[in-house]
């Protein structure tokens, strides 16, 4: 992230440093030297410079998503939508199937009786959620 400004910093240093002393102390003498203006310079140039990126990014991510969406004619919205959806989801409803259910072993004598029925309960909700199932794609 930070190696552009590095070498950009490092090449007006290598580029400057036989005119300019890039370590003065006093800013009387650096407020009036030749570098303040040419730092000065290069700072605008780069503000100017990302300010344009930015701009540019934010108005092509939104109509990115316009093109994507329907548009409010009442509001003035009048922007072409594209034919192409941005994303497909796929919804079934599987049928409940009494026969096809999760195989599992007996539940375990050795138990409490309190602990078997919690058991049981636990199968027979986990039974209904596997006969109540919405399958989607993609998947998340």
């Amino acid at each position: 992230m930070h190696r552009w400004r590095e070498f950009l910093v490092g090449e007006i240093a290598d580029k400057l440093k036989e005119q300019h002393n890039f370590f003065e102390e006093v800013i009387q003498t650096y407020n009036e030297s030749h570098l303040k203006r040419i730092i000065l310079r290069f700072e605008f140039i780069m503000n100017s410079y990302l300010r344009n990126f930015v701009r540019q990014s934010i108005d092509d991510w939104v109509a990115f998503i316009k093109s994507f969406t329907l548009p409010n004619y009442e509001l003035g919205e009048l922007w072409t939508r594209s034919t192409t959806p941005l994303l497909n989801i796929t919804l079934d409803y599987k049928k409940p199937n009494e026969k096809k259910r999760p195989r599992r072993k007996a539940i375990d004598e050795a138990l409490s009786p309190e602990e078997q029925e919690a058991e049981r309960v636990a199968r027979e909700l986990e039974d209904e959620q596997y006969m109540f199932r919405l399958e989607y794609n993609p998947t998340p």
